[in-house]
């Protein structure tokens, strides 16, 4: 069993959250002198299962997700591709990323496209574009739809205090 919390907890400190995953494995082999370089080659390949996050919030409520699977995936001239399927509070979810691949988003010669979803129908984020100069990491064109229960809690899992309370559906474009 491989724990989460404390790595999560670096990366969001203030949110209690916490974590585990039952089976993991990964692949990866990268070359270069700089980090550039080394993910310009990166080859990936990533399995899980087993993966359980809880997330509490200040108003006492909680978010657990499950994922069932995950895999992730990239190689050198392909895309990088996330999938994962389980469940948001017990309802079916799932997450999926598609980009261009590290290579091209390291060389910057041209957009580099990115879709991502997380969730399913009532709870999630869906949100598709394209990093038009990724080598100065400039220029993102983004559409999306975030949409859930509860606007305040997005907004704490976000570092945000939201003084509003609801539903919630938001489209974006940036």
């Amino acid at each position: 069993r491989l724990p989460f919390g404390p790595a999560l907890q670096r990366w969001r400190p203030g949110l209690d959250i916490d974590g585990e995953a039952e089976d993991v494995k990964l692949d990866a082999l990268a070359t270069g002198a700089t980090l550039r370089d080394m993910l310009a080659s990166l080859t990936l390949d990533l399995d899980g299962s087993g993966i359980d996050l809880t997330t509490r919030f200040s108003d006492g409520g909680e978010m657990q997700l499950v994922l069932d699977s995950l895999t992730a995936s990239s190689g050198t001239a392909q895309p990088l591709r996330v999938a994962a399927a389980g469940t948001l509070d017990g309802i079916a979810a799932t997450v999926s990323l598609v980009s261009g691949s590290l290579d091209a988003l390291m060389r910057g010669d041209e957009g580099w496209p990115i879709e991502f979803h997380a969730g399913h129908d009532e709870v999630g984020i869906d949100l598709t574009g394209v990093l038009m100069h990724p080598h100065t990491m400039t220029g993102l064109r983004l559409e999306g739809l975030v949409r859930g229960h509860e606007i305040g809690r997005l907004g704490e899992l976000a570092g945000v205090a939201l003084p509003l309370r609801g539903d919630v559906e938001i489209y974006l474009h940036i």
